[in-house]
């Protein structure tokens, strides 16, 4: 079953609680989902099409914002009764486009599952693609032609690559791997309707290598224009991977150093594929560090997102976030280590003035998780973050800006809300991370 959640902010304080009354609705949608590779219709249960849901009135308080314009802020839940987890986020033409993995839907066993939503977080599509055994798809990026490059893997430990179009069908998929098990974690759109993917391939049990990074650049249709890969050095992981203007590719990751160090990796490949620079080394007191992002900045240089712990005994990260120059030098570097703040940091976006907005999630003392958002000036310092849950868990894997109005989209995880288990979330807030009426 899949809920929604649609929420605006009002301004007249007496009437706050009578407003918001009015305004929170949960419509239960139908059950009946086709199998593999095939469209549902989401339609409100015992409200007749989405168009026959009750109507919202325009929100009248206002916004949060430097023009002082109306902001509404909305939050939605997409799942059923098995676990429902969305990976990334990315945006669409006047709407978002959530991934991840479902076990309520689809060819069983665990399938891709992809939801495209309008401006307002309504779902306007939902794709499953799978067979018998579990497709999971942990990044996407829109193409410069039309439609999505996805990075993901099956359950025979393939590494799987697929391009969706504009409707959600598949347009090609492709799987790397066979007796050694591969990831595709990073992904890219590269010129000319491309894919650009990375990840790492595991050694067999036994090996002393851990395993080798790999990066691998496809053309639109699907088939291979070269790869990357550092074998047969060990211990190295690429997860995240973005292409600049000027033809060259920057890939981020860890790199083991020894049983209790795992340093941040950061390398630039240029048009040939050849090492251009790369930088791997643990700093601030910190021996572990976990990559999850890298993003291309606007002034030429480039930051890298995830979390950093202190050593293998402690079990929980600290927020992190490190930019470098064009040549790979460090401009600034934070570790985010208040008992607020975000321990680990999944997705990075920049906006006017090179001001970072980051999402991911605080972990509690009692195991639970907590959606974290963040904005930072242009040296990573925290302007304000704020933590968005309730009973249960929430985590926050991407963030874009809105494509509509002011402020702030993320999609992630939720057991608080929704159908059970986990569901997708997606949530708007304003420029200063605010979603009115929020529950959980």
């Amino acid at each position: 079953m899949k809920r929604a959640l649609l929420i605006f902010p009002m301004i007249l304080l007496v009437a706050a609680a009578a407003a918001l009354a009015t305004r929170w609705y949960e419509v239960e949608e139908g059950t009946g989902r086709p199998e593999q590779k095939t469209e549902q219709k989401i339609e409100p249960k015992d409200a007749g099409t989405p168009s026959e849901t009750p109507p919202v009135k325009e929100p009248s308080a206002p916004a949060e914002n430097k023009d002082k314009k109306p902001v509404a802020t909305w939050m939605y839940t997409y799942g059923g009764s098995g676990e429902d987890n969305c990976r990334a986020l990315a945006k669409a033409e006047n709407g978002y486009v959530m991934a991840g993995l479902t076990k309520s839907f689809g060819a069983g066993g665990g399938d891709a599952w992809f939801i495209r939503t309008d401006a307002d977080g309504k779902a306007v599509w939902d794709k499953t693609y799978g067979v018998s055994a579990e497709e999971d798809a942990l990044g996407i990026a829109a193409s410069d032609t039309g439609g999505w490059c996805v990075a993901g893997k099956d359950l025979t430990n393939k590494f799987l690559a697929l391009k969706i179009g504009d409707d959600g069908k598949v347009e090609w998929h492709r799987n790397f791997g066979g007796a050694q098990p591969a990831y595709g974690l990073g992904v890219a759109a590269s010129p000319g309707g491309g894919c650009l993917v990375s990840g790492y391939f595991t050694r067999n049990p036994g090996n002393p290598c851990n395993g080798y990074s790999w990066i691998s650049s496809l053309d639109r249709e699907g088939e291979t224009d070269w790869e990357w890969n550092d074998a047969p050095a060990c211990n190295s992981w690429t997860r995240a991977v973005t292409t600049t203007q000027f033809g060259t590719y920057i890939a981020a990751g860890e790199k083991s150093e020894g049983k209790e160090t795992s340093s941040y990796w950061i390398l630039k490949l240029d048009e040939n594929r050849l090492i251009r620079w790369e930088v791997a080394r643990v700093a601030g007191g910190y021996r572990i560090f976990l990559v999850k992002s890298v993003m291309a900045a606007g002034d030429g240089g480039f930051v890298v997102a995830g979390g950093a712990r202190i050593n293998s005994k402690h079990s929980q990260y600290d927020g992190w976030m490190i930019k470098v120059d064009a040549a790979g030098n460090t401009v600034w570097e934070k570790h985010y280590n208040k008992s607020d703040d975000p321990n680990v940091l999944n997705s990075v976006i920049e906006i006017e003035g090179g001001i970072l907005v980051a999402a991911g999630y605080k972990m509690l003392p009692d195991g639970r998780y907590k959606g974290s958002l963040m904005e930072t000036d242009s040296y990573g310092t925290a302007k304000w973050h704020k933590t968005f849950g309730g009973a249960g868990s929430e985590s926050f894997s991407g963030v874009v800006k809105a494509v509509e109005g002011d402020g702030y989209v993320v999609a992630g995880i939720t057991s608080s809300r929704g159908a059970g288990n986990y569901d997708f979330l997606v949530m708007k807030t304003d420029r200063r991370g605010v979603c009115m009426g929020c529950k959980f």
